[in-house]
């Protein structure tokens, strides 16, 4: 059997890991048609009409960035009329400066993808109807950079991609390549660039407010880069200036990083502290720390030209927060500074910057993005899909220091925390009593169901302790569920495994240590709920006597299951970052439709297979189905717990019969089964076992979508999906399930 040549559809996540947004297939190829571009290449300087700003030089499309009304500055090539054809637009940006492209067919549509940034791009895209023949690139932002290889062709054959969903980036998290947690991040600050700043006055769009300008301070964007602002201090005397940013879901209490890079200083350095600060309307701001290129510094170092500065702070007490850019009145004496590349984002580690732009919505960047799928190497070398349930994280706030008990100390950004960045938070003991601890959250107003399943977690890395670690949930003050973690030794970086001998208390399930690698383990345990409010807190060393023992802990989870029907969190899911409120990861879907359409299967026909690690007690479910709402005429393969696998047949009245059941199966583990089938006969192998029966005559043509159905409560990491337009044979299936 030729698995390539048969299969119409190959999906290998550790063939294919991607990070440009999609899950990509190996198959099928993409087909693209004949070339709409005349000299793409700007071999010469013809074919193009050229708009403000634009000229070919040296095989080059050159804007100078002198045009900043984007209507005036398009290059246009005459092309065919597109309208309403799908085609596939690329192109290569070099010496990148600033600015943006978009790509118009003028008369019908332009994209709404935003170019921008040294290298290839590439967008499939449907052009509208009323194209008039012109086609080209449009510069927005004033443009500056180059263009070659622009190139527009007909798409006859996509290569299709799985779907994901999943409306959810800044709690949804991954572990990458180089074992460290990945993240979503956002620049809650928009237009980035102060594109449209007068003197005096603010930028233009709605994410600045007027500046307050006292006394003699006075501020200007730099003509020469638009995207810097100048402060010009000539009156130190109680003066002082900040050009508040407008509060864009700064709204409630909670962690936020603000930083800002300062291109050029003259008279008396400021320290770090008059440059970046935080304004908050009738609250606090507390637990600060300040960075220099990502290093933590004291606020009161002098800043320098060339360096970006940050702050990481928790604001509370107010319902509305206003970050302010500038510098404060006890400067010391007359000077002028340069500042560019404003941010605000969520979290207590400042991260690289994140361009924004004035109509610019989408501020989300870095490595899990809203809709895209999650490669995942946590215990493996090689990347799995990760689809997770929906699950909600009740700590408020994962990653700070929150109430302290007894003789015990906090250094907040102390070490290289889980996620490669200076973020840990080092908890010592120093006290004799065993009630020492530190409490991570204590908020009466969660509520807890009586009877349903909770998971607490949390990340641990040794220092100097050589007792054991407890995690402990205290529900109503009373009951406390509690669990021992022993070091092997008190060297830093030590292991740690589960311990009994501490005398952990209440019912609990599922404990474990579990290594995430540079001396991190997560630890954790489920437990049963018998109140109705919680607090939740991590005991450091739980020993009598008088000494001093430190660890370093981060990623707080008091997990719970939202979906539907489905109340108990029986295991730990991937880390869900919280930042002031509880926070919800929505479920992954992941699927494709119209699978005939797509010459996937037939409709009398097909076969489809599947790879995939479970990592739960609960269930694995993969459908093939009607394209419907409504769920009538499927086939079913389900991992109905550890140890039991079935095929299954949903009958037209909505109504299922299990077509087989595998039972004894090691427990957990790698599974691959596969479902052949055609309009009289099923066929079923799993890890090299078979089974045929028959089944209803209808069922091959209502096959339209294959999907990982939503609100299952399961983690599954998935290897491997194939789809063949025909129905494999026994002996082909018993085959390609073999483990």
């Amino acid at each position: 059997m030729s698995l390539y040549d048969d299969a119409s559809m190959i999906f290998l996540a550790e063939a294919a890991a991607s990070s440009s947004g999609v899950a990509p297939t190996l198959k099928p190829v993409e087909k693209l048609g004949e070339e709409f571009i005349s000299n793409g290449g700007y071999d010469y300087d013809g074919d193009w009409i050229k708009g403000n700003g634009w000229s070919i030089v040296n095989g080059l499309a050159v804007s100078d960035g002198s045009e900043s009304n984007p209507s005036v500055a398009d290059l246009k090539n005459t092309t065919q009329d597109l309208s309403n054809k799908t085609v596939k637009i690329s192109f290569t940006i070099r010496d990148y400066e600033k600015g943006y492209l978009k790509v118009y067919f003028h008369g019908a549509s332009s994209t709404n993808h935003q170019f921008e940034g040294d290298g290839n791009h590439s967008l499939i895209f449907t052009v509208g109807s009323g194209h008039n023949g012109y086609t080209g690139p449009r510069a927005f932002d004033s443009f500056k950079g180059k263009i070659d290889n622009f190139s527009v062709r007909e798409v006859e054959q996509e290569s299709v991609d799985f779907t994901v969903v999943r409306s959810s980036h800044l709690n949804a998290t991954r572990v990458g390549h180089d074992k460290f947690i990945k993240r979503g991040r956002e620049n809650l600050v928009g237009n980035s660039v102060w594109d449209g700043a007068g003197t005096d006055t603010k930028p233009s769009g709605t994410s600045w407010v007027a500046p307050a300008v006292q006394g003699g301070v006075t501020f200007a964007p730099v003509s020469s880069n638009p995207d810097r602002i100048t402060f010009s201090i000539t009156n130190a005397s109680g003066v002082e200036d900040r050009c508040y940013l407008v509060s864009k879901d700064i709204a409630t209490a909670g962690v936020y990083t603000q930083s800002i890079r300062v291109n050029a200083l003259t008279g008396t350095a400021p320290q770090i502290n008059q440059v970046i600060t935080g304004i908050a309307d009738g609250g606090t701001k507390t637990n600060i720390s300040y960075f220099k290129d990502g290093i933590k510094v004291s606020g009161t170092d002098a800043v320098v030209s060339g360096s970006r500065y940050a702050a990481s702070f928790h604001f509370s007490g107010a319902s509305y927060y206003r970050f302010g850019i500038g510098v404060s009145s006890d400067i010391s004496a007359t000077a002028t500074i340069t500042l560019s590349e404003p941010q605000v984002e969520r979290g207590i580690v400042p991260t690289p910057y994140i361009k924004t732009f004035v109509d610019d919505d989408s501020r989300a960047a870095g490595e899990v993005l809203t809709n895209q799928p999650r490669y995942d190497y946590h215990a493996t070398t090689k990347p799995r899909i990760l689809l997770e349930a929906q699950r909600k994280n009740l700590v408020t706030i994962s990653e700070i220091y929150i109430q302290g008990s007894g003789g015990v100390s906090t250094v907040k950004n102390y070490g290289v925390s889980p996620d490669g960045r200076i973020g840990s938070l080092s908890v010592q003991k120093s006290g004799s009593s065993e009630n020492d601890r530190i409490k991570v959250m204590n908020d009466s107003s969660i509520t807890l169901v009586s009877g349903d399943k909770y998971t607490i977690s949390a990340f641990v890395k040794n220092v100097s302790c050589s007792g054991t670690t407890t995690l402990a949930c205290r529900v109503n003050g009373a009951t406390l569920f509690r669990q021992g973690f022993a070091w092997a030794s008190g060297s830093a970086g030590a292991d740690v495994s589960v311990s009994d001998s501490h005398g952990g208390s209440g019912t609990r399930e599922n404990k474990f240590a579990e290594s995430y690698g540079n001396g991190w383990w997560r630890i954790g345990f489920t437990f049963e709920s018998d109140g109705t409010a919680g607090n939740f807190e991590i005991d450091v060393d739980r020993e009598n006597g008088s000494h001093t023992t430190t660890i370093e802990t981060w990623g707080w989870q008091l997990e719970t299951c939202t979906a539907t029907g489905h109340p108990d969190a029986t295991n730990a899911t991937s880390y869900i970052p919280t930042y002031g409120a509880a926070s919800t990861r929505l479920h992954d879907q992941f699927f494709i439709n119209d699978l005939p359409g797509k010459g996937m299967i037939t409709d009398t026909q097909g076969t489809v297979f599947v790879d995939f690690d479970e990592w739960s007690t609960s269930a694995v479910q993969f459908d093939l189905r009607n394209g419907g709402s409504g769920v009538i005429y499927a086939l079913r393969m389900y991992a109905s717990g550890l140890t039991n696998f079935q095929f299954i047949h949903k009958n037209a009245d909505g109504g299922q019969s299990i077509l087989k059941q595998f039972t004894g199966l090691p427990s957990g583990g790698r599974r691959k089964a596969a479902f052949a089938w055609n309009r009289d006969v099923a066929i079923m192998s799993l890890n090299g076992t078979s089974f045929t029966t028959s089944i209803h005559p209808d069922i091959a043509e209502r096959l339209e979508r294959f999907n990982r159905p939503n609100n299952t409560t399961t983690t599954v990491n998935t290897r491997a999906i194939m789809l063949f337009p025909k129905q494999l044979s026994e002996s082909e299936l018993n085959e390609l399930t073999t483990l």
